[in-house]
């Protein structure tokens, strides 16, 4: 089972070299924070996370075949 995952923002830049998808492979349904912890990514550094345009928290349970949006926070001036 594939979740993909679509960086938005400097995360795809800082965690990611520029990419803005990437497919993590589970075997088993997880909390979208294990799959965070999985791909390295501290759950402080999204400001929103999204499934099917609708947020979601970072406790929420994922099947396989989601796509999530992780946004990065806001910056600038």
């Amino acid at each position: 089972m594939k979740i993909t995952l679509r960086m938005l923002g400097h995360l795809r830049d800082v965690y990611f070299g520029g990419k803005d998808l990437l497919e993590v492979e589970i075997d088993k349904p997880l909390k979208l924070i294990e799959i965070l912890e999985k791909i390295n990514l501290p759950p402080t550094m999204a400001m929103a996370y999204l499934k099917e345009g609708k947020p979601i928290h970072k406790e929420t349970i994922l099947e396989g075949g989601e796509e999530v949006i992780i946004l990065s926070p806001l910056s600038g001036g």
